[in-house]
């Protein structure tokens, strides 16, 4: 499923060329899993967040969206922190 909306459990804009898939926190830890990775957080936050998001020149009304929306959990970053064992 490749649809991203206020509403989705995807995460990230379908843009071509460069943003052409949407991934859930499922798949990040299934890769994680598969490359013998631990994995130690998966979150969302907004484009706008200060350590994760995008560095971009947003409009007033951008900004007003992409934070209310990381607030709630519905931001657009999918973040995944992880620790090799092997």
């Amino acid at each position: 499923r490749q649809v991203s909306s206020i509403i989705s459990f995807d995460y990230g804009f379908i843009q071509p060329p460069m943003h052409i898939r949407a991934y859930r926190k499922e798949t990040i830890n299934h890769l994680f899993n598969h490359m013998n990775l631990e994995s130690k957080s998966v979150f969302v936050c907004g484009n706008t967040n200060k350590v994760w998001g995008q560095v971009r020149d947003y409009s007033l009304y951008q900004k007003l969206l992409y934070s209310i929306s990381g607030r709630i959990g519905l931001g657009s970053v999918l973040v995944g922190i992880a620790q090799y064992h092997p």
